[in-house]
Protein backbone atom coordinates (compact mmCIF):
# COMPACT_ATOMS: atom_id res chain seq x y z
CA UNK A 1 0.00 0.00 0.00
CA UNK A 2 1.28 3.49 -0.89
CA UNK A 3 1.67 6.35 1.57
CA UNK A 4 -1.55 7.70 3.06
CA UNK A 5 -2.06 11.37 2.15
CA UNK A 6 -5.64 11.94 3.39
CA UNK A 7 -7.38 10.37 6.36
CA UNK A 8 -11.00 11.10 7.31
CA UNK A 9 -12.04 9.78 10.70
CA UNK A 10 -15.54 9.62 12.19
CA UNK A 11 -16.63 12.69 10.22
CA UNK A 12 -20.15 13.92 10.94
CA UNK A 13 -21.65 16.97 9.19
CA UNK A 14 -25.09 18.50 9.58
CA UNK A 15 -27.13 21.26 7.93
CA UNK A 16 -29.40 23.54 9.90
CA UNK A 17 -32.81 23.47 8.18
CA UNK A 18 -36.34 24.61 9.02
CA UNK A 19 -37.18 20.97 9.76
CA UNK A 20 -34.23 20.50 12.10
CA UNK A 21 -30.64 19.30 11.83
CA UNK A 22 -30.09 17.25 8.66
CA UNK A 23 -27.16 14.83 9.00
CA UNK A 24 -25.59 14.77 5.52
CA UNK A 25 -22.36 12.92 6.42
CA UNK A 26 -22.58 10.44 9.27
CA UNK A 27 -19.49 8.89 10.94
CA UNK A 28 -17.53 8.50 7.70
CA UNK A 29 -14.07 6.92 7.70
CA UNK A 30 -12.01 7.08 4.49
CA UNK A 31 -8.34 7.00 3.49
CA UNK A 32 -6.74 8.17 0.25
CA UNK A 33 -3.30 6.89 -0.74
CA UNK A 34 -0.56 8.37 -2.87
CA UNK A 35 -1.07 7.84 -6.59
CA UNK A 36 -4.52 6.26 -6.37
CA UNK A 37 -7.97 7.24 -7.61
CA UNK A 38 -10.73 6.71 -5.07
CA UNK A 39 -14.22 6.98 -6.54
CA UNK A 40 -17.06 7.90 -4.20
CA UNK A 41 -20.32 6.57 -5.60
CA UNK A 42 -23.87 7.28 -4.51
CA UNK A 43 -27.18 8.65 -5.66
CA UNK A 44 -28.16 12.31 -5.26
CA UNK A 45 -28.41 13.26 -1.60
CA UNK A 46 -25.97 10.61 -0.38
CA UNK A 47 -23.48 13.19 0.96
CA UNK A 48 -20.75 12.90 -1.68
CA UNK A 49 -20.39 16.60 -2.48
CA UNK A 50 -20.74 17.61 1.18
CA UNK A 51 -17.83 15.30 1.96
CA UNK A 52 -15.73 16.86 -0.83
CA UNK A 53 -16.48 20.44 0.25
CA UNK A 54 -15.64 19.61 3.86
CA UNK A 55 -12.11 18.59 2.82
CA UNK A 56 -11.68 22.02 1.23
CA UNK A 57 -13.47 23.79 4.11
CA UNK A 58 -15.96 25.28 1.62
CA UNK A 59 -19.21 24.19 3.25
CA UNK A 60 -22.15 26.62 3.12
CA UNK A 61 -22.96 28.81 6.13
CA UNK A 62 -25.78 26.58 7.41
CA UNK A 63 -23.49 23.53 7.58
CA UNK A 64 -21.46 22.53 10.59
CA UNK A 65 -18.90 19.83 11.27
CA UNK A 66 -20.21 18.10 14.37
CA UNK A 67 -17.32 15.73 15.00
CA UNK A 68 -14.37 13.96 13.43
CA UNK A 69 -11.12 14.93 11.73
CA UNK A 70 -9.73 15.40 8.21
CA UNK A 71 -5.96 14.91 8.11
CA UNK A 72 -3.93 15.86 5.05
CA UNK A 73 -0.28 14.78 5.19
CA UNK A 74 -0.62 14.45 8.95
CA UNK A 75 -2.20 17.89 9.50
CA UNK A 76 -5.81 18.19 10.69
CA UNK A 77 -7.41 20.58 8.18
CA UNK A 78 -10.23 21.37 10.61
CA UNK A 79 -7.75 22.89 13.06
CA UNK A 80 -6.20 25.34 10.56
CA UNK A 81 -6.97 29.06 10.40
CA UNK A 82 -8.65 30.47 7.27
CA UNK A 83 -5.32 31.88 6.09
CA UNK A 84 -3.54 28.55 6.58
CA UNK A 85 -6.34 26.78 4.72
CA UNK A 86 -6.11 29.22 1.79
CA UNK A 87 -2.47 28.18 1.30
CA UNK A 88 -3.58 24.56 0.86
CA UNK A 89 -6.80 25.06 -1.12
CA UNK A 90 -6.08 25.25 -4.85
CA UNK A 91 -2.40 24.66 -4.16
CA UNK A 92 -1.90 21.31 -2.43
CA UNK A 93 -5.54 20.22 -2.81
CA UNK A 94 -7.31 21.25 -6.03
CA UNK A 95 -10.97 20.99 -7.00
CA UNK A 96 -12.92 20.50 -10.21
CA UNK A 97 -16.56 21.56 -9.64
CA UNK A 98 -19.66 19.89 -11.05
CA UNK A 99 -20.88 22.50 -13.52
CA UNK A 100 -18.28 24.01 -15.87
CA UNK A 101 -20.79 26.55 -17.17
CA UNK A 102 -21.39 28.09 -13.75
CA UNK A 103 -17.82 27.76 -12.46
CA UNK A 104 -16.39 30.23 -14.98
CA UNK A 105 -17.10 33.97 -14.67
CA UNK A 106 -18.77 35.05 -17.94
CA UNK A 107 -17.13 38.49 -17.80
CA UNK A 108 -13.55 37.15 -17.56
CA UNK A 109 -11.42 35.75 -20.35
CA UNK A 110 -9.75 32.39 -19.88
CA UNK A 111 -6.44 34.23 -19.42
CA UNK A 112 -7.80 36.38 -16.57
CA UNK A 113 -9.37 33.38 -14.85
CA UNK A 114 -6.19 31.26 -15.02
CA UNK A 115 -3.95 34.21 -14.07
CA UNK A 116 -5.97 34.77 -10.89
CA UNK A 117 -5.62 31.09 -9.97
CA UNK A 118 -1.82 31.30 -10.26
CA UNK A 119 -1.51 34.66 -8.50
CA UNK A 120 -3.57 33.46 -5.55
CA UNK A 121 -0.52 31.38 -4.56
CA UNK A 122 2.56 32.77 -6.33
CA UNK A 123 3.80 35.49 -8.65
CA UNK A 124 5.14 34.91 -12.17
CA UNK A 125 6.32 37.62 -14.57
CA UNK A 126 3.80 38.42 -17.31
CA UNK A 127 5.83 36.94 -20.18
CA UNK A 128 6.60 33.78 -18.25
CA UNK A 129 3.00 33.51 -17.06
CA UNK A 130 1.57 33.47 -20.58
CA UNK A 131 4.06 30.83 -21.67
CA UNK A 132 3.24 28.76 -18.58
CA UNK A 133 -0.52 28.97 -19.18
CA UNK A 134 -0.09 27.92 -22.80
CA UNK A 135 1.99 24.91 -21.70
CA UNK A 136 -0.70 23.83 -19.23
CA UNK A 137 -3.48 24.25 -21.82
CA UNK A 138 -1.48 22.02 -24.16
CA UNK A 139 -1.33 19.39 -21.42
CA UNK A 140 -5.14 19.28 -21.28
CA UNK A 141 -5.24 18.83 -25.08
CA UNK A 142 -6.57 22.27 -26.02
CA UNK A 143 -5.69 23.08 -29.64
CA UNK A 144 -4.39 26.55 -30.45
CA UNK A 145 -4.14 27.54 -26.75
CA UNK A 146 -3.12 31.16 -27.47
CA UNK A 147 -6.48 31.74 -29.13
CA UNK A 148 -8.35 30.16 -26.22
CA UNK A 149 -6.60 32.38 -23.67
CA UNK A 150 -8.47 35.35 -25.13
CA UNK A 151 -11.85 33.56 -25.25
CA UNK A 152 -14.83 34.13 -22.98
CA UNK A 153 -16.78 31.19 -21.50
CA UNK A 154 -19.77 31.70 -23.82
CA UNK A 155 -17.48 31.03 -26.78
CA UNK A 156 -16.49 27.58 -25.49
CA UNK A 157 -18.20 24.19 -25.69
CA UNK A 158 -19.02 22.23 -22.52
CA UNK A 159 -16.06 19.92 -23.05
CA UNK A 160 -13.68 22.83 -23.61
CA UNK A 161 -14.91 24.58 -20.44
CA UNK A 162 -14.24 21.39 -18.51
CA UNK A 163 -10.70 21.25 -19.90
CA UNK A 164 -10.15 24.85 -18.76
CA UNK A 165 -11.23 23.90 -15.23
CA UNK A 166 -8.94 20.88 -15.27
CA UNK A 167 -6.10 23.13 -16.42
CA UNK A 168 -6.88 25.54 -13.56
CA UNK A 169 -6.70 22.68 -11.06
CA UNK A 170 -3.20 21.77 -12.30
CA UNK A 171 -1.65 25.24 -12.28
CA UNK A 172 -0.16 25.00 -8.80
CA UNK A 173 0.92 21.33 -9.02
CA UNK A 174 -1.40 19.80 -6.39
CA UNK A 175 -0.88 16.27 -5.11
CA UNK A 176 -4.59 15.71 -4.38
CA UNK A 177 -7.34 16.48 -6.89
CA UNK A 178 -11.04 16.36 -5.98
CA UNK A 179 -13.22 15.97 -9.08
CA UNK A 180 -16.92 16.44 -8.26
CA UNK A 181 -18.88 14.76 -11.08
CA UNK A 182 -16.75 16.46 -13.75
CA UNK A 183 -18.39 14.56 -16.62
CA UNK A 184 -22.07 14.71 -15.63
CA UNK A 185 -22.92 17.64 -17.95
CA UNK A 186 -21.11 16.18 -20.98
CA UNK A 187 -22.19 13.84 -23.75
CA UNK A 188 -20.78 10.32 -23.81
CA UNK A 189 -18.01 10.88 -26.37
CA UNK A 190 -16.68 14.01 -24.62
CA UNK A 191 -17.07 12.23 -21.28
CA UNK A 192 -14.73 9.47 -22.45
CA UNK A 193 -12.15 12.04 -23.57
CA UNK A 194 -12.24 13.83 -20.20
CA UNK A 195 -11.87 10.56 -18.28
CA UNK A 196 -8.88 9.55 -20.41
CA UNK A 197 -7.38 13.01 -19.92
CA UNK A 198 -7.74 12.91 -16.12
CA UNK A 199 -6.19 9.43 -16.00
CA UNK A 200 -3.17 10.48 -18.07
CA UNK A 201 -2.67 13.70 -16.06
CA UNK A 202 -2.79 11.73 -12.81
CA UNK A 203 0.26 9.77 -13.93
CA UNK A 204 2.06 12.79 -15.38
CA UNK A 205 1.58 14.94 -12.27
CA UNK A 206 1.79 12.02 -9.80
CA UNK A 207 -1.51 13.03 -8.17
CA UNK A 208 -4.06 11.24 -6.05
CA UNK A 209 -7.69 11.75 -7.06
CA UNK A 210 -11.02 11.66 -5.27
CA UNK A 211 -13.53 11.17 -8.08
CA UNK A 212 -17.16 11.76 -7.14
CA UNK A 213 -19.86 10.25 -9.34
CA UNK A 214 -23.26 8.58 -9.35
CA UNK A 215 -22.28 6.61 -12.46
CA UNK A 216 -20.87 3.13 -11.87
CA UNK A 217 -19.69 2.84 -15.47
CA UNK A 218 -17.67 6.04 -15.16
CA UNK A 219 -16.10 4.84 -11.91
CA UNK A 220 -15.10 1.55 -13.58
CA UNK A 221 -13.08 3.48 -16.17
CA UNK A 222 -11.04 5.58 -13.77
CA UNK A 223 -10.95 4.26 -10.19
CA UNK A 224 -8.57 1.99 -8.29
CA UNK A 225 -10.88 1.76 -5.26
CA UNK A 226 -14.49 2.76 -4.70
CA UNK A 227 -16.52 3.81 -1.68
CA UNK A 228 -20.29 3.32 -1.80
CA UNK A 229 -22.22 6.08 0.02
CA UNK A 230 -25.87 6.03 1.00
CA UNK A 231 -27.73 8.61 3.09
CA UNK A 232 -24.51 10.02 4.56
CA UNK A 233 -22.93 6.64 5.34
CA UNK A 234 -20.15 4.66 3.66
CA UNK A 235 -21.60 1.15 3.28
CA UNK A 236 -18.81 -0.57 1.38
CA UNK A 237 -15.27 0.28 0.28
CA UNK A 238 -12.51 -1.59 -1.50
CA UNK A 239 -10.71 -2.55 -4.69
CA UNK A 240 -12.92 -1.74 -7.66
CA UNK A 241 -12.57 -5.14 -9.36
CA UNK A 242 -13.28 -6.99 -6.14
CA UNK A 243 -16.43 -4.99 -5.42
CA UNK A 244 -17.72 -5.19 -8.99
CA UNK A 245 -17.19 -8.96 -9.10
CA UNK A 246 -18.33 -9.66 -5.52
CA UNK A 247 -20.54 -6.83 -4.23
CA UNK A 248 -21.21 -7.48 -0.55
CA UNK A 249 -23.68 -4.87 0.64
CA UNK A 250 -27.30 -5.26 -0.53
CA UNK A 251 -27.27 -1.62 -1.66
CA UNK A 252 -24.17 -2.18 -3.81
CA UNK A 253 -25.77 -5.31 -5.24
CA UNK A 254 -28.87 -3.28 -6.09
CA UNK A 255 -26.85 -0.55 -7.78
CA UNK A 256 -24.95 -3.03 -9.95
CA UNK A 257 -28.16 -4.88 -10.86
CA UNK A 258 -29.63 -1.65 -12.18
CA UNK A 259 -26.79 -0.98 -14.64
CA UNK A 260 -27.70 -1.74 -18.29
CA UNK A 261 -25.45 -4.32 -19.98
CA UNK A 262 -25.29 -5.52 -23.56
CA UNK A 263 -25.47 -9.18 -22.48
CA UNK A 264 -28.41 -8.66 -20.12
CA UNK A 265 -31.61 -10.42 -21.17
CA UNK A 266 -33.60 -9.98 -17.95
CA UNK A 267 -35.44 -6.85 -16.91
CA UNK A 268 -33.36 -4.33 -14.93
CA UNK A 269 -33.90 -4.47 -11.18
CA UNK A 270 -34.70 -1.41 -9.12
CA UNK A 271 -34.18 -0.75 -5.42
CA UNK A 272 -37.61 -0.41 -3.78
CA UNK A 273 -38.40 2.46 -1.43
CA UNK A 274 -36.88 5.91 -0.98
CA UNK A 275 -33.88 7.59 0.67
CA UNK A 276 -34.77 8.21 4.33
CA UNK A 277 -35.48 11.61 5.82
CA UNK A 278 -32.08 12.63 7.20
CA UNK A 279 -33.57 15.01 9.76
CA UNK A 280 -35.19 11.93 11.31
CA UNK A 281 -33.22 8.90 10.05
CA UNK A 282 -34.24 5.32 10.89
CA UNK A 283 -32.61 3.54 13.81
CA UNK A 284 -30.11 0.75 13.24
CA UNK A 285 -28.80 0.26 9.71
CA UNK A 286 -29.62 3.30 7.56
CA UNK A 287 -30.50 0.98 4.63
CA UNK A 288 -32.76 -1.44 6.52
CA UNK A 289 -36.13 0.01 5.32
CA UNK A 290 -35.16 -0.88 1.72
CA UNK A 291 -33.10 -4.03 2.33
CA UNK A 292 -34.34 -7.41 1.01
CA UNK A 293 -32.33 -9.28 3.67
CA UNK A 294 -33.48 -7.36 6.74
CA UNK A 295 -33.02 -8.98 10.17
CA UNK A 296 -34.42 -7.82 13.50
CA UNK A 297 -31.01 -6.56 14.64
CA UNK A 298 -30.77 -4.38 11.49
CA UNK A 299 -33.64 -2.27 12.85
CA UNK A 300 -31.98 -1.69 16.21
CA UNK A 301 -28.20 -1.62 15.83
CA UNK A 302 -25.81 0.06 13.43
CA UNK A 303 -23.66 -2.56 11.67
CA UNK A 304 -19.95 -2.63 12.41
CA UNK A 305 -17.19 -2.80 9.84
CA UNK A 306 -16.47 -6.29 8.53
CA UNK A 307 -13.27 -7.03 6.57
CA UNK A 308 -13.98 -9.36 3.67
CA UNK A 309 -10.34 -9.16 2.55
CA UNK A 310 -7.31 -6.92 2.97
CA UNK A 311 -8.88 -4.41 0.59
CA UNK A 312 -12.63 -4.90 0.90
CA UNK A 313 -14.75 -3.65 3.82
CA UNK A 314 -18.51 -3.70 4.33
CA UNK A 315 -20.86 -2.37 7.00
CA UNK A 316 -23.61 -4.99 7.11
CA UNK A 317 -25.05 -7.51 9.59
CA UNK A 318 -25.01 -10.23 6.93
CA UNK A 319 -21.30 -10.66 7.67
CA UNK A 320 -19.88 -11.57 11.06
CA UNK A 321 -21.24 -10.46 14.42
Amino acid sequence: MNKEILSIKNLKIGYETESGLLIAVNSVNLNVYSGETLAIIGESGSGKSTLALSILRLLPSNAKIISGSIEYSGVDLLSLTDEEMRKIRGNKIAYIPQEPSTALNPSFTVYTFLKDVVYSHRFIEKKELKKYLIDVLKKVRIPNPEKFLNSYPFELSGGMKQRILIAASLLNNPNLLIADEPTSALDVSVQAQILALISSLKKEFNMSIIFITHNLSVAAQIADRIAIMYAGKVLEIGDINEIYENPAHPYTQGLLSSVPRLQRTKRLRSIPGFIPNLTNPPSGCIFHPRCPYIKEKCKKFEPKKYNLSNNHEVYCWLYGE
